[in-house]
């Protein structure tokens, strides 16, 4: 049976061999990294596009929230960490 690949099954797969091999990360490490990459990747996408700050600040916020909420780290830890914007 043919099985055909989408490039969306093709990328992740080399950022898997990628976790694994050049970054020595086990599977638990990558399946991680794999829950939070939509987060970064909108992050991203929200600090090239936005011009009004304060819409930015609260996507980053939201974003930020959900990959602690991902790695399951409490609000300790949390507090401890601070977000910082920078502008140019």
């Amino acid at each position: 049976m043919l099985r055909l690949y989408s490039a969306e099954d093709i990328e992740r797969l080399r950022i898997v061999k990628h976790l694994v091999e050049d970054r020595g990360l086990n599977l638990a490490g990558v399946e991680l990294v794999l829950e939070i990459m939509p987060e970064l990747k909108k992050l991203a996408k929200v600090a090239e596009s936005k011009d009004d700050f304060e819409d930015m600040q609260n996507q980053v916020n939201a974003s930020v929230e959900k990959i602690f909420n991902t790695l399951k780290l409490g609000s300790e830890e949390k507090s401890r960490s601070t977000t910082y914007l920078i502008i140019s």
